[in-house]
Formats: structure tokens, C-alpha cells, sequence
């Protein structure tokens, strides 16, 4: 009971410390970006039609047609997320996207709240469009690759591709990046989702979806009063330079905290023995 108190109470301090970044729109109005926001941008591609390799010369604009909508709703309800890098000029890709395919229609069906986004690496739209009619799953919009490339490639470890990597759908902590690995050998998802056995991925997803919630309306209220007493003493852009100086801060002493949880992963095994 201790180490699930503790692992409760890290896990509340690491959500108040990253799930909210805010940006300055060009009106000036601060924006609230969640986690799975500020990976994968505000909007995702999803297509319109179940099965897209379904489409033929007679499916109409309509049927066919690639939906852009809010990143929030579209993984609203997610547990996991299968990050993929691919293109239709790599050969390897091609071989491993419909192992990938079938993998996923098989989680599916398994009744897990798992989803995959596919991250481009298409040298044109007409090659995006394309390869896209052979997946069934959600897409990183073609105007937001480059900026999503830039920020993931470090964070995933991405050397090549094909490259997929399963994050945790509420904080976006790593599972693992050897996904195209565990989906060769486990083609039926019995393994999935291939998470590390460290205290927060003990807690389950109601809880981590929670205790979001609570942290996120606590950050707002708590930056809005940071904000009024930096207003009040500094001037707008030296405010902002204390905020990002702040940031670094705080991300540093997270980066601490996560490293000490998942130091317990051998303390967790031993006491599930």
C-alpha cells in the first residue's frame, strides 16, 4: 500500500509538472496544449471509411475522403499508442506494414482501446495519399510532418525506418522502442502492450486519466496566479524568459523523478513474485 501511495503521489507531481505546456496564439491569448497535443500537434488525419484498402475507381470523393479532426477527441478514450514511422520508398516498410495491419485489427478486435498514428516520411503528398489507402489508422496531418519529425526522431531513438514505438496514451511515457520487434513475434497482441513494470505503469488508466484531470485544473489556477505575480513586478518579455528559465527547471527535476520510478522496476518484479 506504501509503494502504490507513492507511486500515486509521483505520478501526480510529474502530471503538474508537464501535461500542460501553454503558447501564445496570434492574439495574444494563451492556449493549453495537452501531452498527446504537444507530440503529435492539435489535429490528426483519419479516414473516412473503415477499411481504406477498400478503395476502388467507383468509391466516390465522399467515401474516400481523409477527415482532419481534433487530436483530443480522436484519442480521447486511448490506453496505448503505437507510434509509426514509415514510407512507401522503403522496401522494408512495405513488407512490414501489412504484418502491422493485421496486428492491429487483431488488438482491435480484442476489445483494447489501442490506436496507431503514422508519422510520414513520404517525400510528396501523392505518395502520402497512397500509402495511406493501406492503413486503417490515424495519421500525422502532411503540413505538421516536418515539425512532429523534428520533435519525436530524438525522443524515440528514430534511426531508420520502418521504426514503431508504443507510448502510454495519458502521459506519453515510453513502452518500449523495439515495437516493430514485439509486433513480429506477437502477431495476436497477447504481450501487448509491452510496457516496462515500473510503479506509474502499474496504475490503471481510469486513474492516470483522472488524476490528469484534477492536476490540469490545479496547474491552471496555480499558472494563473504565477502569471499575475510576474506580471506585476516584470515586464511581458522578461516574464517569459522566467517562465521558459522555470520550465527547464521543472523538467529537469521530472526527468529525476521518472528515473527514480523506473529504477523500482526490479523492486516491483520481486515483490509480484
Amino acid at each position: 500500500y506504501k509503494l502504490m501511495f507513492l507511486s500515486i503521489l509521483f505520478y501526480i507531481i510529474a502530471l503538474n509538472l508537464i501535461s500542460i505546456q501553454c503558447i501564445e496564439d496570434s492574439s495574444g491569448n494563451t492556449k493549453e496544449l495537452t501531452i498527446m497535443e504537444q507530440l503529435f500537434g492539435e489535429t490528426l488525419y483519419q479516414w473516412s471509411i473503415i477499411d481504406p484498402s477498400s478503395i476502388t475507381n467507383t468509391t466516390t470523393e465522399v467515401d474516400a475522403q481523409i477527415k482532419e479532426l481534433p487530436t483530443n477527441e480522436l484519442l480521447k478514450d486511448k490506453d496505448v499508442i503505437a507510434v509509426y514511422f514509415s514510407a512507401s520508398w522503403c522496401g522494408p516498410c512495405q513488407q512490414f506494414t501489412p504484418q502491422l495491419v493485421q496486428y492491429y485489427v487483431n488488438v482491435k478486435k480484442s476489445g483494447k482501446k489501442f490506436e496507431i498514428i503514422w508519422v510520414s516520411r513520404d517525400r510528396t503528398s501523392d505518395e502520402f495519399v497512397d500509402y495511406y489507402t493501406k492503413m486503417p489508422w490515424l495519421a500525422v496531418p502532411v503540413q505538421n510532418l516536418q515539425a512532429v519529425v523534428e520533435k519525436l526522431s530524438p525522443k524515440y531513438n528514430l534511426k531508420g525506418i520502418p521504426h514503431l514505438v508504443f507510448i502510454d496514451a495519458v502521459d506519453g511515457s515510453i513502452y518500449t522502442t523495439d515495437g516493430r520487434l514485439n509486433v513480429m513475434k506477437d502477431k495476436y497482441g497477447v504481450e501487448y502492450p509491452y510496457q516496462p513494470k515500473t510503479i506509474i505503469n502499474l496504475l490503471p488508466s481510469p486513474i492516470k486519466r483522472y488524476v490528469n484531470k484534477v492536476v490540469s485544473e490545479w496547474t491552471d489556477r496555480l499558472r494563473e496566479t504565477l502569471s499575475g505575480i510576474l506580471d506585476s513586478f516584470a515586464p511581458k518579455h522578461i516574464a517569459a524568459y522566467l517562465y521558459k528559465f522555470n520550465k527547464w527547471i521543472i523538467e529537469y527535476v521530472y526527468n529525476n523523478i521518472i528515473s527514480l520510478l523506473n529504477n523500482s522496476k526490479q523492486a516491483v518484479s520481486k515483490s509480484s513474485k
